[in-house]
């Protein structure tokens, strides 16, 4: 896979966890672009939070929009501080 290669600290988001918490349905599909948004800045948050509750009106996409932006500052925090891995 090339991850010999990588020269950044790898950074995990526990997106299985995070939608449970947020959603109540192990359903990551709208938090991992919440991290992605953090590493990559290709879009902000914002902007992903606004997408997210467009496609998913109401409480479902409130709560996957909440789980996109713990995403975002788990990414965020995590990339500051280095901290360890933290997996699902």
């Amino acid at each position: 896979m090339g991850l010999d290669r990588l020269t950044e600290p790898v950074v995990t988001v526990p997106a299985t966890a995070l939608a449970l918490r947020h959603a109540g349905r192990p359903v990551p599909g709208a938090v991992l672009p919440g991290g992605l948004a953090a590493l990559t800045g290709c879009v902000t948050i914002d902007s992903l939070a606004a997408a997210i509750q467009d496609r998913f009106p109401g409480p479902v996409g409130e709560a996957s929009a909440d789980a996109a932006r713990e995403a975002y500052d788990h990414v965020r925090i995590a990339r500051e501080e280095r901290l360890p891995a933290e997996a699902d």
